[in-house]
């Protein structure tokens, strides 16, 4: 059940990463023969800017330029600064298609792609495209930690943001006012290379050069505060292992009341949904002489040591002790099959990989021996094509053997009257409201984050939805008569085990051995038991005698391992066959391609 509730996780936060991932480029680009751009700077912050660009096609429908929108800011961690890209016009003096599109992206960028669909493009084509950067000029002061002076930041080619070389490009910016320092930088981000061919005379810039595949360009200019005093910078928050959490008075009140309160109400739901039925006012492991004997769901008692040689069928005493039937199950439903000479265990020679395998025979397939109708459907299923199989080689048999005697014995617990309603299906429908509030918390995760909310109310609600699936078993309740075996089957249990430990003697329980061997399996204590059961033998000066269904020279806990290692190897092995460039160099930074 769990492991069908982690892989639905899984998918459903692959798909979410999958939404939050761009697109990879195709890296099949047009070569970009030139790039010639002017600019003027206005007062106000906008750059008008004017490109040229010439680029050499074969098949493409035409160029696509990618304009980051948010530059982070060195001081202010919480924040980018954020520009707006316009376009004023596309035309082609080559008369190539010059139809565009502008699509914004959630990466942060614009994506300004210019052509036809239905139409493609070959040999030398020419684009105009007059655009604008509003929000270009950081005055100062303008945010925590700004210098004393207006700075004006163009990141002109984006590290990165171009998968083919520019041959020539040129830049010719005029700012309108002259800077008191200009620096031109090229290469990756971060790089502090002088650009090659770059001068700076009273307000204008001029940059003639090429620029390599993958390598930016950046200019940076200061001027005096007050310079532009028109010019506003617009932050965009700007999300951090440090601020994602949006910590305030409010959040963090909203935040311990989703975890303190959901928490104590999961944990409050699991204490009652644990309180299994009982008899009052009788001790633990009795039932009542008369059928309207009061009941009532109270704490479990302590559950004295005693031996109760229990007669129902072990796989079903074993699903009854923890609500499941597990693989311990399967194999102490085989053991009490061969108990009763209905099959035959043998040890077959290991496998291929060194794995021990073992023989099952249908011994009687005529049902001269009685059988439960669940134990048929067990073995009419197991024995669909021979009345002999090696466990290494009946994989398929086997998972659909075991998925019968599974869903049967979450059946029989019901019909014998020990829960009321199927365990597994109780389980279910527990998980499956732990994991609604754990979706609900990571699609609430997502939108916060996309909304820059706080995020540790999501995680205070994920938190409570884990504290949930962990309590799963609380689901299962057992009825009265159910409590009463059960209190039986765990004070076995404790007498096994402090038998083994010298604690107390088991002479009347020694002769049981064979009987309580596919038991003891169940509850897991098969060891125990036969080490018990033989220093009882040993006191009367007798040894210890394996049935006759026992495979020789193995003990009960190397055989019930060896078949269960066996069975889940074999059903294993069922089971296992069963472009163009990004931006990355911040706002007003520019890349692209072909498409």
């Amino acid at each position: 059940m769990l492991r069908r509730v982690w892989a639905l996780l899984l998918v459903v936060l692959a798909m979410l990463v999958a939404i939050a991932l761009p697109a990879a480029a195709d890296e099949d680009d047009a070569r970009i023969t030139s790039m010639a751009i002017r600019g003027e700077l206005q007062a106000d912050g906008t750059l008008d800017l004017h490109m040229d660009l010439t680029m050499h096609f074969s098949g493409q429908h035409g160029p696509f330029l990618v304009f980051g929108e948010d530059t982070e800011l060195p001081t202010n961690p919480n924040h980018y600064q954020h520009v707006t890209f316009d376009v004023t016009s596309v035309s082609s003096p080559t008369d190539a298609p010059a139809s565009y599109t502008i699509e914004h992206r959630r990466d942060h960028a614009s994506v300004l792609k210019i052509g036809e669909e239905g139409r493609s493009v070959d040999g030398e084509q020419r684009y105009a495209i007059a655009y604008t950067l509003s929000g270009m000029l950081r005055p100062a002061g303008s945010y925590d930690g700004a210098p004393a002076e207006d700075v004006f930041d163009w990141r002109a080619i984006a590290p990165g943001g171009f998968k083919v070389p520019i041959e020539n490009f040129s830049a010719d910016i005029d700012s309108g006012k002259n800077a008191s320092s200009v620096t031109c930088m090229a290469g990756d981000v971060g790089a502090t290379t002088p650009c090659e061919g770059f001068s700076a005379e009273g307000s204008a810039f001029q940059l003639a050069t090429s620029v390599p595949k993958g390598e930016g360009i950046r200019i940076v200019s200061a001027y005096p505060a007050g310079t532009f005093p028109d010019a506003k910078l617009e932050l965009a928050p700007r999300r951090t292992w440090a601020n994602m959490w949006g910590l305030t008075p409010a959040s963090g009140a909203a935040a311990a009341v989703t975890l303190i309160g959901g928490v104590a109400a999961v944990v409050r739901i699991s204490r009652r949904a644990r309180l299994d039925e009982r008899y009052l006012d009788l001790p633990p492991g009795v039932s009542p002489a008369t059928a309207d004997h009061p009941v009532g769901r109270v704490p479990t008692p302590t559950i004295p040591v005693s031996f109760t040689p229990l007669t129902q069928p072990p796989g079903l005493l074993g699903t009854l002790i923890d609500g499941s039937a597990d693989d311990e199950d399967m194999v102490a439903t085989l053991f009490d099959l061969a108990r009763r000479g209905i099959i035959e265990l043998d040890k077959r020679p290991p496998t291929d990989e060194g794995d021990d395998d073992y023989a099952v025979r249908w011994l009687d397939p005529e049902g001269r021996i009685e059988t439960a109708p669940w134990e048929r459907r067990f073995l009419t299923t197991l024995f669909q094509n021979s009345s002999e199989i090696a466990i290494s080689t009946e994989g398929k048999q086997l998972v659909e053997a075991t998925s019968h005697l599974k869903e049967d014995l979450d059946k029989g617990v019901v019909e014998a009257g020990w829960y009321r309603s199927s365990p597994a299906a109780a389980r279910a429908t527990w998980v499956s409201v732990a994991l609604l509030v754990m979706v609900a918390a990571i699609i609430l995760g997502v939108v916060t984050f996309l909304m820059h909310g706080p995020f540790i109310i999501p995680v205070a609600l994920l938190i409570v939805s884990l504290v949930a699936m962990v309590n799963y078993d609380a689901a299962q309740v057992r009825t009265a008569e159910g409590s009463v075996i059960n209190d039986q089957l765990v004070g076995f249990k404790d007498y096994v085990l402090a038998a083994e430990a010298g604690q107390l003697e088991m002479r009347e329980a020694a002769g049981y051995y064979d009987r309580l061997l596919p038991l003891a399996v169940a509850l897991g204590v098969e060891s125990q038991w036969e080490n018990a059961c033989r220093g009882a033998m040993l006191v009367t000066g007798e040894h210890l005698s394996l049935p006759t269904w026992y495979v020789a020279g193995t003990t009960a806990h190397s055989l019930s391992s060896g078949i269960s290692s066996a069975m889940l190897s074999s059903i294993a092995a069922v089971s296992s066959s069963s472009g163009g460039g990004g931006v990355s160099g911040g706002g007003g930074s520019m890349g692209g391609g072909s498409w």
